[in-house]
């Protein structure tokens, strides 16, 4: 039986728990296993078309996700696993309304999810 705390836990913030439990790799270029288990487990979350992952992601409580060793890396993969771009950019201005909650996560994560989505690299 599940508790109010965790049938409203993010479904992304859940993954990274247990990754970082289970000593998962996160990293996004890994040459090694490529992050075979957590990508996989995110592809439960993703589903097909990706909605569960982008409502999980827009619905991020920064500082809960920023508290994570390899949160940065965690979120590079998972925005590159979205099957959509229209869904990216819909994710990245959902963080943007959202970016003075977290400077670090700001900095980090959305600039380099910019960058890498356009080639530009941003400061």
């Amino acid at each position: 039986m599940k508790t109010i705390t965790e049938e409203n836990a993010n479904p992304f913030i859940e993954l990274l728990r247990r990754a970082e439990e289970q000593n998962w790799c996160v990293q996004p270029y890994c040459t090694t296993c490529g992050a075979r288990d957590f990508r996989s487990a995110l592809r439960e979350i993703s589903g097909e078309l990706g909605g569960p992952l982008v409502d999980a992601l827009a619905d991020l409580n920064l500082n809960e996700l920023t508290s994570y060793a390899k949160w940065d890396d965690a979120i590079v993969i998972a925005v590159r696993t979205l099957p959509l771009s229209s869904q990216v950019i819909s994710l990245l201005e959902a963080w943007l309304s959202r970016a003075v909650e977290n400077v670090r996560f700001f900095r980090c994560s959305f600039v380099q999810v910019c960058t890498t989505l356009t080639g530009e690299v941003y400061y």
